[in-house]
């Protein structure tokens, strides 16, 4: 298999230029020439980890899967260094994931780009997302938007949810402290917001869609 073979040449040359530190492994821009790392997650040190990754996915190797647990720990260590200098396609929304700009992600929304335009800024304006600017520009999730429950998305958007005005703290109501109804309301908003604080982007993500407009870069 020449394949193979030119694929162990190119392990063991990673191999031989790999710095081990404490935090991790990492591999320079240009071994022997520069120190520089790049941790950019589209085409830095991502390159080599995955490469590892599916060497030992492929033969088996205990070498490859130490040498991608190395580099995994490096990028753990920089994650986010390497969040806040994403550029394009990268793993910044997951692995092989992408970065999309406004007209796909309407496109695949089916909503107008003005409307999406203000959610988005808003989940930026919350750290959620990053936006960027440019030729190799668009929005991507921060490793704290993977984290974040449903309940913080809404709010980030939205404001506190309030499924009736009497429990708005901003607002109130005179009716509380005698209305039959108010209670009701507060034992509803308390299960919907358990329920909306139980599950994390990440945790959707994970769940094939029944159905999809929009898969960027498959």
């Amino acid at each position: 298999m020449p394949y193979l073979a030119a694929a162990e040449r190119t392990g063991d040359w990673l191999l031989a230029t790999a710095q081990q530190s404490p935090r991790g492994w990492f591999w320079p821009v240009q071994p022997g020439v520069s120190a520089e790392v790049g941790p950019s997650l589209g085409w830095g040190m991502a390159g080599p980890v995955m490469f590892f990754v599916e060497a030992f996915r492929t033969t088996g190797d205990e070498r490859w899967l130490s040498a991608a647990r190395g580099g995994l720990r490096w990028m753990d260590a920089h994650l986010e260094e390497s969040a806040g200098g994403w550029a394009g396609c990268g793993l910044l929304t997951g692995i092989g994931g992408w970065a999309v700009v406004l007209h796909e992600l309407a496109d695949a929304a089916e909503v107008p780009e003005s409307f999406l335009s203000k959610v988005l800024q808003a989940l930026a304006g919350a750290e959620l997302i990053s936006s960027r600017r440019g030729k190799t520009g668009g929005f991507a999730i921060l490793p704290r938007g993977r984290e974040a429950s449903m309940r913080e998305v809404i709010e980030a958007v939205d404001g506190p949810i309030a499924l009736n005005v009497c429990l708005n703290a901003s607002i109130g109501c005179e009716r509380r402290a005698w209305c039959p109804a108010h209670p009701v309301w507060a034992r509803a908003q308390r299960a919907m917001l358990d329920v909306l604080m139980g599950i994390s982007v990440t945790e959707m993500a994970s769940r094939p869609p029944a159905r999809s407009n929009f898969y960027p870069g498959r």
